[in-house]
């Protein structure tokens, strides 16, 4: 008897510890449903949908002109019907007109994970879109605007499949600390510069300043301006397989001390900048400036015998430029007339040199 009591003890308690042990049941979790506020079947204005809308939520326009302001605080997708179907036309059928007010779209710091707007025209405004934090833009026109784009400190992200035209300053301007990559676009006949970047004073995790693949030609000032401050700073440039060409001024140009102007002084601009793999045609000239560049055409190391014809009137950066016997080595200003005579401006004194070989050393023009 006592025995069996025992027993039965022992399997009571072994019970609980069964049931002690077994794991609760619990529903699985449901991954939020994204939904599509559609412009205006579901809300009349693009605003009113933003604000209904959650992150990864769409807001899909269709066709027409919306006339006003949009600001967007939430990771939402924002795009006509381009989205869906693929069809281009959408994208001229579906403008944002901001109405000659300050912005058409703006970004505020707030707003978390990127955005993405894609598929429309963007006009009339000051900034076509005014950025504080990295978003999307892809598939979209931005036009008659001061600036297409007006990057802000905190801003950047991706600008893909995009044409700026005809803005009255700049295509896409940067200020401040921007990490961007800028690919595949159209930059053509802006009234200042297609890029304009302002490089203020920045330390910390480096900026990445990617420009690449993009066609940028018959602005109005430099195809892409640097624009330097006089300390050095944590930025990395890459510019590559780019066409850029019939801008009136530089293709690429570098300016310092704040200054905007282009004067062609080819500022000594201390930060790494590759300019690899780019075509440079009709502009007055091709590239001046950058004490840190590298420039190459397809090639890390090549020597030439006679002028490249490849180079455009004026080419310039950190160059090391072989005379019989004598090298200089400096930020100087190449103006190449395709000719093995080689007029070169060094801080402002002009010396005539006849060059007899260029040597371009590993990823940069010397």
């Amino acid at each position: 008897m006592k025995r069996a009591a025992l027993l039965a003890m022992a399997t009571l308690v072994l019970a609980a510890c069964e049931d002690a042990t077994q794991p609760e049941l619990t529903a699985p979790e449901q991954s939020p449903r994204l939904a599509t506020l559609n412009v205006p079947g579901d809300f009349s204005s693009i605003q009113a949908a933003h604000d209904a809308a959650s992150a990864g939520d769409t807001v899909l326009v269709a066709p027409g002109t919306y006339v006003g302001q949009i600001t967007v605080t939430k990771a939402i997708t924002l795009a006509s019907h381009y989205l869906t179907t693929g069809d281009e036309s959408y994208i001229g059928n579906t403008i944002l007109d901001g109405d000659g007010a300050a912005f058409v779209i703006q970004i505020p710091i707030s707003v978390g994970d990127r955005p993405t707007i894609q598929g429309f025209t963007i006009q009339n405004a000051d900034d076509g879109i005014l950025p504080r934090a990295k978003f999307n833009l892809l598939n979209s026109v931005v036009t008659d605007t001061q600036d297409g784009v007006d990057y802000e400190n905190g801003s950047g992200g991706l600008i893909q499949f995009c044409t700026f035209e005809l803005n009255r300053d700049d295509g896409i301007d940067l200020d401040f600390a921007v990490d961007i990559v800028i690919q595949d676009n159209i930059i053509r006949n802006n009234r200042d510069d297609g890029i304009e970047i302002r490089m203020q004073g920045h330390s910390g995790p480096t900026l990445n300043v990617i420009i690449r693949g993009n066609e940028i030609y018959g602005n109005g000032e430099d195809g892409i301006q640097l624009i330097h401050y006089g300390s050095l700073t944590d930025r990395f440039f890459e510019i590559t397989y780019n066409n850029i060409y019939d801008n009136v001024d530089a293709g690429i140009g570098m300016m310092d001390g704040g200054e905007t102007v282009e004067d062609f002084r080819g500022a000594s601009i201390p930060e790494r900048i590759n300019i690899f793999n780019n075509t440079f045609a009709n502009n007055s000239h091709g590239i001046s400036g950058g004490t840190s560049s590298s420039a190459t055409r397809r090639s890390r190391s090549r020597k030439w015998t006679a002028t490249p014809s490849w180079l455009t009137t004026c080419s310039s950066t950190t160059a090391l430029i072989t005379a019989g016997r004598t090298s200089m080595r400096a930020a100087v200003c190449m103006r190449i007339p395709c000719s093995p005579r080689t007029w070169s401006y060094l801080r402002g004194v002009q010396r005539s040199t006849p060059v007899r070989r260029y040597t371009f050393g590993t990823e940069r023009w010397f």
